[in-house]
């Protein structure tokens, strides 16, 4: 390679002094120049790279090779903004996810038209048209080729262009993406930003985590324009510049929100809320949310709006100086000279009901919309006081003998705190969280859409829930940011050790707000060396905040203790407890529940009914269920008269409850060897049913009053 030559980029350098050693570019109404959008770009990379984005995957579920279920690629992040890192929740991306996000936040472009073709395999193989500045193979070239097409590559590059390079031996993942940004820091050199991307091993699917940051400021000569190791365009390998401002195959422009930070370039924005972002408040309690906003540039920010909006259920208590308010509408504008910030927040009262969520999505700083901050309002926490002092709770439990599993964790809180929180036995935890993903011939699982719907759903700490459940090998879920000190005191971590899940295979941990506890010979006990990726590598993980849901908790076990036959430790106890405090099931006497009392038709057509959405009709004979009976013929869940105080069969309830929700059959592993009833095997795999054991259905033998409470509460749930 030469000398640092005469490239045809100076120019474009020079206008583009982005670290603030010049002015701002004024933004005209007229139609963006490339100078402009190229700009954009930058100043949206440097707002990634101030704002520490490093990798981390969400909650969802994947599929097989790298993409999500949905179709979207697995590293995905549905166009995130950078202020969504937070010292709370940090966000985080792979080199080449790095790369789409920024174009996408400065043009609105879908680099590539596919966000499942921002891997860099796609990204160096299917780019074509204009888009591509510059392609070359390096690979059965001679040294003299290869350098020669090196320079030319230096020579193209502008700033806001996208290098991809892939190796001669790269597997699916591909090699590297960067982002060629100029001169950003005004000392006459030319710089890349780019993520790492080594904190996600492609081959075991298991996320390797660090403390700081991925997006890294590296010399663009030192990676294109000296021999060494680290030079991409004299490795033996395939490169490509992508010039995303020359895109035609989708509209091209400036976004609001990079036209604020062309306009304030080198400024960081960071915006948290007093109980961190995955906390709650007790209800008349406040909250302060505090937007920091930085000038990490050369030049003065004169007149920085802005923007933030008094959350729905709170009152404003007080806000910071200079402030002008129109509703619940909160405005500031402030200079911030160079190197410094300003600081700005509003404290607020908690007025909404209990197990709502204040939702706080109204910070602006000009255009830049800041991070949308959630808090679950809560019961009063003095039920947890008591917990702080587990030597004190440990002479309980040593003479109460607790058991193990879920049993613990109920009770830490009967004998620590006085609460009945009535946590049920592990399958059923699971199986309340978690549905069967119908992987033809794997027993593997997937979260339930609608997990938080429930009171135990209600308890689970944000994006603490998962594990290597989903898929064998290369893919489990994924979870933001998992770290122990977004526990609180009266948090349980229970882990399962195997799938299917039971309470002899659990494990609980206590956090007593200083420590994490785990359980030996049946007690509580300090664990200093706790290591969280061990849990979380575990089948089946969930941390539970019962706080959170605790007045539904108290709801549900008022419904449920009258009856004297159904127990806290009893398997079917949630599903009771809920159906019964809405007032879908009733006790076979004031006091009696009968769990294992067999179901009538006439029974089951009035439940399934209340599982449609239908209101409950008419009698229209004598009997009771006549009026349910009617309803079924004319909805074709039922083609002919019953006898409505028979006993319905398992089988039987399934063709009337598959017809009433309009399952379909759909397609998967029919595990049963005694029957393959469509309607079964429908509700089967919409994870509403299961069999006795796992090879038999048992389509002929009764249904018990505690298995149609839990099929009742999931078939209303799809």
């Amino acid at each position: 390679m030469k000398q640092l030559c005469k490239r045809g980029i100076g120019l474009i350098l020079t206008l583009l002094l982005c670290a603030g050693a010049l002015p701002a570019l004024s933004i005209s109404a007229a139609a963006d120049t490339r100078e402009e959008m190229q700009q954009a770009i930058v100043q949206t990379a440097i707002a990634y790279y101030l704002n520490g984005v490093e990798q981390q995957y969400d909650s969802t579920p994947l599929s097989e090779g790298y993409d999500r279920d949905a179709g979207g690629n697995l590293r995905h992040w549905h166009y995130y903004a950078p202020e969504e890192a937070t010292p709370d929740q940090t966000a985080y991306s792979v080199c080449s996810e790095y790369c789409f996000e920024v174009v996408y936040n400065a043009l609105g472009y879908k680099l590539m038209n596919d966000p499942r073709h921002s891997v860099t395999k796609y990204m160096q193989n299917e780019s074509k048209g204009p888009i591509v500045a510059f392609q070359f193979d390096n690979r059965k070239v001679s040294e003299e080729e290869a350098d020669a097409a090196a320079e030319k590559a230096w020579q193209t590059l502008q700033p806001g262009d996208v290098v991809v390079y892939c190796g001669p031996k790269s597997k699916d993942n591909g090699g590297h993406a960067m982002m060629f940004v100029g001169d950003i820091d005004g000392d006459g050199k030319p710089e890349i930003l780019h993520s790492g991307g080594k904190k996600y091993d492609m081959e075991t699917g298991l996320d390797r985590r660090e403390k700081k940051g991925t997006v890294h400021n590296n010399s663009a000569e030192a990676y294109y324009h000296t021999k060494g190791k680290s030079n991409y365009f004299g490795s033996k390998g395939m490169y490509t510049i992508l010039r995303p401002v020359d895109a035609t195959d989708q509209p091209v422009a400036i976004t609001p929100w990079a036209r604020t930070r062309m306009k304030y370039p080198w400024m960081r924005c960071v915006r948290t809320v007093s109980t961190g972002c995955y906390g709650a408040v007790e209800q008349g309690g406040e909250l302060t949310y505090t937007t920091v906003i930085y000038n990490k540039g050369k030049q003065d920010f004169k007149g920085v709006p802005m923007t933030d909006v008094v959350p729905e259920g709170t009152e404003l208590i007080r806000a910071s100086e200079g402030v002008t308010q129109n509703g619940r509408n909160l405005a500031w504008t402030f200079d911030i000279p160079a190197g410094e910030s300003r600081q700005v927040s509003m404290n607020v009262k908690v007025t909404a009901p209990l197990g709502t969520e204040i939702v706080s999505d109204g910070g602006k700083v000009g255009d830049i919309p800041m991070k949308v901050l959630t808090t679950l309002v809560c019961g009063s926490r003095t039920v947890l006081e008591a917990l702080h002092d587990y030597p004190s709770v440990n002479k309980k439990l040593a003479a109460a003998d607790p058991g193990r599993g879920t049993e613990q964790a109920n009770a830490i809180y009967r004998y620590g705190a006085g609460a009945e929180i009535g946590i049920p036995d592990a399958d059923v935890l699971f199986n309340t969280l978690c549905v069967n993903a119908n992987v033809p011939d794997h027993n593997f699982y997937t979260l339930r859409d609608d997990y938080r719907s429930t009171a135990l759903g209600k308890m689970v700490v944000r994006h603490w829930i998962g594990g290597r459940f989903y898929h064998a090998k290369d893919t489990k879920e994924r979870v933001v940011e998992t770290r122990l000190k977004d526990l609180q005191c009266g948090d349980l971590i229970i882990v399962a050790e195997k799938l299917p899940m039971k309470n002899k295979d659990t494990k609980v941990y206590f956090c007593n707000g200083t420590h994490l506890l785990g359980f030996r010979s049946g007690l509580l006990d300090r664990e200093d060396e706790i290591e969280v990726e061990k849990l979380l590598s575990k089948p089946f993980f969930v941390a539970l905040r019962p706080v959170q849901a605790y007045e539904d908790l108290k709801t549900q076990a008022s419904a449920a203790s009258k009856f004297t036959d159904v127990k806290p430790t009893d398997w079917f106890y949630d599903y009771v407890s809920v159906l019964a405090s809405d007032g879908t099931v009733s006790g076979m006497t004031a006091t009696s529940f009968a769990p294992n009392g067999t179901l009538t038709y006439g029974q089951a057509l009035k439940l399934v009914t209340s599982a449609a959405g239908e209101k409950a009709p008419a009698k229209s004979d004598k009997h009771w269920a006549s009026g349910y009976l009617t309803l079924a013929k004319s909805k074709g869940w039922l083609f002919k008269d019953v006898d409505l105080d028979a006993t319905i069969t398992r089988a039987a309830f399934c063709r009337i409850a598959a017809k009433a929700k309009n399952v379909g059959a759909g397609t998967g592993f029919n595990p049963f060897i005694d029957t393959d009833d469509p309607a079964v095997l429908s509700l089967y795999r919409a994870g509403v049913v299961s069999g006795i054991t796992q090879a038999q259905f048992k389509p002929d033998a009764p249904l018990t009053r505690a298995q149609i409470a839990k099929i009742i509460w999931t078939l209303r749930k799809i």
